[in-house]
């Protein structure tokens, strides 16, 4: 099967019936439903919920172009204290930036399709294998490996390519619109 007809389908099982499909961009669903961990504005970059239930998140995607992994020494108040360094991958699987709880959430990451083998399609930085004895973040770069095992990857064009291939719905237009205008700002 192709990967587009496969993410096509994988999109439309998110929920029962996929015209029930909203996405909202993770800062204003936060906001929205107050789960914003106080004075974090960490987030991931969209949330896919039920239009009948727009509180029970079904789907977290975070859009990757050739952008960075975000990370560092001081960048999660929860994971620096104790690995002395965090990032994204860490972050947003572990829920360290919210007040909701999201266990059992799918995850997806979607990024240019030649990042698939790059961090799983995180693209560049995050950490390395040698950063753990070079730097003494071995603690930090096993839980991002263990972190990276809860995102699954499509890549931007295949998915988009899937996504047209569902039936019309206000959620297909809204995948459509957003990730063809991403597409487009960051020029792959």
């Amino acid at each position: 099967m192709p990967p587009s007809h496969r993410y096509s389908r994988e999109f439309g099982k998110v929920a029962a019936d996929p015209t029930d499909l909203e996405l909202w961009v993770g800062q204003e669903w936060l906001s929205v439903f107050g789960a914003r961990r106080s004075g974090d504005r960490r987030s991931p970059d969209i949330f896919i919920t039920k239009r009948s239930d727009s509180e029970h998140v079904l789907l977290i995607i975070e859009l990757k172009g050739r952008a960075w992994v975000n990370g560092g020494h001081e960048y999660c108040p929860i994971h620096c204290s104790t690995l002395g360094y965090s990032n994204q991958i860490i972050c947003y699987a572990d829920n360290c930036w919210t007040t909701a709880n999201f266990e059992g959430v799918a995850r997806l990451v979607i990024g240019p399709d030649e990042h698939r083998n790059s961090f799983a399609g995180w693209g560049g930085k995050g950490l390395v294998p040698e950063d753990g004895p070079r730097y003494g973040l071995e603690a930090a770069f096993a839980i991002q490996q263990a972190s990276l095992k809860k995102w699954h990857f499509a890549g931007l064009r295949e998915l988009v390519a899937g996504i047209k291939q569902l039936p019309d719905s206000p959620a297909r237009r809204d995948a459509l619109y957003l990730l063809l205008g991403w597409l487009d700002r960051v020029r792959l």
